[in-house]
This record gives structure tokens, sequence and C-alpha cells, in this order.
């Protein structure tokens, strides 16, 4: 056997055997044995045919198959050897049954492991912000507690309408002093005229912008004049940067009564023994939702620390395939948040410079990690590991029996290991970063 080894590009290179017939008639000898062995001929036994009769019918199948064989075999053989760092096996090329005695020739195209040097990784700078969680925070959120537990109560005359209400009124919109569905025909309806739009005092999100805070300290029977201004990003198009006028009757209404803050509230709806017992509760939960959200931006820091400080030829099937999955999900998000495909498709250059280098900066973090971890021998015990896959689970609301399956597949399961043991590295580098006064500023 002769291997040449073609250095294509980045990490892409071309391995090109040459197998002598005596090899390539080795292997195929023991595929005939096999098909001797197995192979079903009527008027025999299995096993029993003869060799010529079985080389005869299984011709084609036993050509194939010894192609597939001495590719796998020396292929194998050639990787070991000479301890070629293979990242995936691309294709196999030209794999045909030698038509004389000159032997095989065959290529495969693999991409292998990139190399580069490590970059320093301890005393990655992060800032040194610690947030701090304020008292009106905690405060809020008491009252946002007992609002939760308010009741309703249908508007009287002296009812005076106020934040958190609901109320139903009726309006007719003019612009310019024409009204809105002749001044922009085809516009749709709730935006012209209606007589039962409910709305919550002091919502952001009240289809005409500013009127639900208008509506503050209104009574039933009380009419008005509204002068809503659309704004240039409105959702509805045709009113972006104009003003309209609303004439509106505030027709009946929902009040919400809120109880008092005690003791005795906090304790039946909460189990806490007051509101003080409570309040710390809340401050707890908020101060770790702090910590996790320094901690995450400090990881994100580390991480576009090591995109950056190292350079390296990147694995290109893998890169394309990262890049196309990327891609996808920012195009699926665009969708979610309400954009159209001919916004997307507009934008899709854009996007699809956004996704490579996601996908490339994911990928050289993700060798550089590796790196260190084997570098520092880190390891996860049964204990994290199975941690981690259980958390991992739960956040990903996996069913018992995908649980099941997904543990028997054990290519899934070491993709769970290297996640896992990407992340206990990346909390090790935490431990060594260099906390930085106004970095991240």
């Amino acid at each position: 056997m002769n291997v040449d080894i073609e250095k294509i590009s980045g990490c892409r290179q071309k391995l090109t055997f040459t197998i002598a017939a005596d090899e390539v008639n080795a292997v195929k000898a023991d595929v005939v044995k096999k098909f001797v062995k197995e192979g079903a001929v009527a008027g025999f036994r299995k096993g029993k045919a003869p060799q010529a009769i079985i080389e005869k019918k299984f011709a084609d199948k036993i050509k194939a198959e010894t192609v597939d064989s001495v590719a796998k075999k020396y292929y194998t053989e050639t990787i070991k050897e000479k301890e070629i760092k293979v990242f995936e096996l691309i294709t196999f090329a030209d794999l045909e049954y030698p038509t004389s005695d000159d032997g095989m020739v065959f290529a495969a195209e693999i991409d292998v492991f990139p190399e580069f040097d490590l970059p320093k990784y301890e005393g990655i700078p992060v800032d040194d912000k610690v947030t701090e969680v304020a008292a009106d925070k905690v405060d809020t959120e008491l009252k946002n507690f007992a609002k939760s537990f308010a009741t309703g109560e249908e508007f009287t005359a002296e009812t005076v309408a106020k934040e958190d209400d609901m109320v139903c009124i009726s309006y007719e919109a003019t612009l310019d002093g024409v009204p809105l569905a002749e001044a922009i025909p085809g516009i749709s309806a709730n935006y012209a005229k209606n007589d039962i739009s409910w709305c919550t005092i002091g919502s952001k999100y009240y289809l005409i912008p500013g009127m639900a805070d208008a509506l503050v300290g209104k009574k039933l029977g009380d009419t008005g004049v509204f002068v809503a201004e659309y704004p240039e990003d409105s959702a509805k198009e045709e009113l972006r940067g104009k003003k309209v006028e609303y004439k509106w009757t505030l027709n009946k209404g929902t009040t919400y009564v809120t109880p008092e803050l005690t003791d005795e509230l906090v304790k039946e709806k909460t189990g806490a023994e007051n509101i003080d017992a409570l309040r710390t509760r809340i401050k707890d939960y908020f101060e770790n939702q702090a910590k996790n959200e320094d901690k995450e931006r400090k990881l994100q820091q580390i991480y576009e620390y090591i995109s950056k400080s190292v350079s390296m030829e990147l694995p290109e099937e893998q890169l394309k395939r990262t890049a196309a999955n990327n891609l996808s999900s920012l195009l699926q998000m665009g969708l979610r948040q309400g954009a159209n495909k001919d916004e997307l498709e507009a934008e899709k250059e854009k996007l699809t410079k956004i996704a490579d280098e996601r996908a490339a900066d994911r990928m050289r973090v993700s060798f550089v990690v590796d790196a260190i971890a084997t570098k520092e021998d880190i390891k996860l015990t049964d204990e994290e590991f199975n941690k981690f896959v259980m958390q991992k689970f739960y956040q990903m609301r996996i069913t018992e029996k995908e649980m099941s399956q997904i543990v028997k597949d054990q290519q899934k399961m070491q993709m769970l290991y290297s996640e896992a043991r990407s992340a206990k590295v990346m909390e090790f580098l935490l431990e060594k970063a260099k906390p930085t006064a106004g970095f991240g500023a």
C-alpha cells in the first residue's frame, strides 16, 4: 500500500491510496469466505455450495463489499499508523473494483483537527461589577404580590378609573377632520370606530397609543377627545407619523380592589411567617438572580476573549453545518418576532454574515476549551455528569420516554458529556479570571 497526503485547504486533506493487486485479492478472499458461509444457493445447504458457484452468483455483491472493505481497512490503518487527527471523514472517492492487475486506487477527503497555540487563559479580564438589588425592587414585588389577590368590582357612578382597572369604551376616529375610514380607505375597523373596546388602564399594549393612560381619573359616562400620535415604527404602517383624533365615551368598567398586605395574608398565601420573612425571601431570590446574571455576563466575556485571542483554520464541513443551523435559528426567531418572509429575505445577507461569524466563534472556542480540558486534565465525575444531564432534560422538558431513548444513544450521550465538560472548563476559567474595574463598560 502507498498513501499520498495532500493538503487541499485549511483543515481539508486528501488521502490517495494505491493498493496492490495482491492486497485487494487478500481482502476479496476473506469476503468470498463470508459469502460461502452465509450465501444461499438453491440445491445446497447453507455454507455447502461450491465456491465457484458462490463467486458467480454473488459476483457484483462480492466486488462491492471487497471495495468497501479495502477502503475501510487501509483508511483505518493509515489514520492509526500516521496518527492523523481526523475531525471528520468527508467522503471516499473512486471506489471501484480494479479492472486490471494494477491494483486499486481510491481517495478519501477528511477534515482534521485544527492546529493552534493555546492563548493565555489564566487571568482573563472580566468586569468586577456586582449587581445590587434595589430596595424599591423588593417593595414593588411586595405590592405586586398583594395585587395578585385583588378582587374585581363593577364600576358605579362614583368609581374613578385608576391604573390596572379595565374599562370598555366606544370611539370614533378622524384624521384632519375626515373620518379615518374615509381618510385611509381599507384601514382596520378597530382603528376607525369601535363600540366595545376593552383596555387596561396604564397598559402599554393598547392598540391606540397613549389612550389607556388618558382614561385615568374618568368615570362612567365621561366623554372626551384624545389625539393619538402614532410613532414612525408603528405596527400599523398606514398610521406611521400621523395624529389621529378619537372622540370617546367610557361605558362600563371593572375596578380592582387590592387587599391590605398583612402578616395573615402572607402566611395564608405563601407559608412565610410574616411580611418581613416574605421580604427576605423575595430579596434572596433577586440577589440569586443578580448573581447568576453577573456570572453569565462574565462567562460571556470569557467566551468573547477566547474567540478573539486565537487564530485557526476550521473544519469546513462542520463550519458550514453550524452556520446553516445558526441562520435557520435567526430566521425562525425573526418569524416569531413578527417579521414576514419578504422582510427576512431582504435581511438575509446580513443575517448570513452574523450566522457565519457566530459559527466560527463557537467552533474556535470549542477547540480551545477542549484543549484546556486536556491540558488541565479536567474531567467529570459520574455525579457531575448525571446532574448536568438531569438539569438539561428538565430545561428541555424531556419526557421519560424521550429520556430513555437519549440515554441509550451513545453519540447523543457523548455530545452531552462534551457539553458538560465544556461548562466545567468555563467554570475553571471563571475561577482563574481577573476582575477588572471598568472592563466591559
